[in-house]
């Protein structure tokens, strides 16, 4: 993954507590799906980088973000189990995801996959936040989050992205290790450009539960597979509302990003997996597009969204992953 070191804006408004409390709430309930995604500290993790803030660890911050993916999917009583160790490396972006098998997870892996790394970069520009308590959504970053919508064609909407800005206190500044665990693990279990993939085409076809509304999210093979939208003329396209998914190739400091309705759609998609939208929780808050707080949304092609990233990319720095 990429790194951006520009700050996102604030979201506007504000949310109720209890709002942002719905993470917190939702983790609590024991998901429906069948899924179970292993995780262990690697032997060979480099120390933390002095530079992080916080006060969280970078194992237990892992395991939360694989809770994610284990309300969010259900393996169709499979018995999937995903092991996954994590650890600090001396790397040349935020993070990466490398595996014993090709691909590393999906449908109809029954029982034990092989172990998959994920890891972090020990030196990012800034530093990384690590969230003690990453659902507790009334601290350091906005509590009301942005989103973009794209569209069917046919009138139908879907949430593409779900971003969190204004940080404060520890989390200014910072890459968010949360957001980045979240997005490397959906590579671990699945997420990928492995052989003959929908990567190739440049798109994949997702569709929303309760309307059978079918979107076409955009995808590139850049760094192993991503969503991401692009101009004719082969660069990001700033004005596609998925220009901040959670699965996108870069991320920026000064914000959590967590999985929008499409993000869930598509890994779902690509990986074989079904939404686990049986359970309670943050599982169905996923699958509806609710995760989280409550959302402004941002027009698709906003024009001052647009010229307010495209300084930020113009101004920042990118490392890929």
């Amino acid at each position: 993954m990429k790194q951006h070191s520009g700050r996102a804006g604030r979201a506007g408004g504000a949310a109720a507590g209890a709002a942002a409390l719905l993470l917190g709430v939702g983790l609590a309930a024991t998901p429906a799906s069948a899924l179970t995604i292993q995780v262990s500290q690697s032997v060979a993790s480099l120390a933390g980088p002095e530079s992080s803030a916080g006060g969280g660890t970078l194992l237990a911050l892992a395991r939360a973000a694989a809770t994610v993916w284990e309300a969010a999917l259900d393996d169709g009583g499979a018995g999937t189990v995903v092991n996954i160790e994590v650890g600090w490396a001396d790397i040349s972006g935020l993070g990466r995801t490398t595996t014993a098998s090709s691909p590393p997870a999906g449908p109809g892996m029954i029982g034990q996959a092989n172990a998959r790394t994920v890891e972090l970069a020990t030196s990012v520009s800034g530093g990384w936040h690590l969230d003690p308590t990453p659902f507790d959504m009334s601290g350091e970053y906005a509590a009301v989050a942005t989103t973009t919508t794209a569209g069917d064609g046919a009138g139908g909407s879907i949430e593409a992205s779900r971003r969190h800005g204004g940080a404060t206190g520890d989390a200014a500044g910072r890459f968010d290790a949360f957001t980045v665990l979240i997005h490397e693990i959906a590579h671990a279990i699945g997420f990928g450009d492995y052989g003959d993939s929908p990567f190739d085409a440049g798109v994949v076809e997702i569709l929303q539960p309760g309307t059978g509304a079918v979107f076409e999210a955009p995808l590139v093979v850049e760094g192993g597979g991503h969503v991401q939208a692009l101009r004719g003329d082969g660069l990001p396209d700033l004005n596609s509302p998925y220009f901040h998914s959670l699965l996108g190739p870069v991320q920026y400091a000064g914000r959590r990003v967590l999985p929008s309705q499409a993000d869930v759609l598509v890994v779902a998609e690509i990986v074989g997996y079904q939404l686990g939208v049986s359970g309670t929780g943050v599982g169905a808050q996923l699958s509806a597009g609710s995760f989280g707080a409550t959302a402004v949304p941002v027009p698709a092609a906003g024009g001052l969204l647009a010229a307010g990233l495209a300084a930020l990319v113009a101004a920042g720095r990118r490392r890929r992953a």
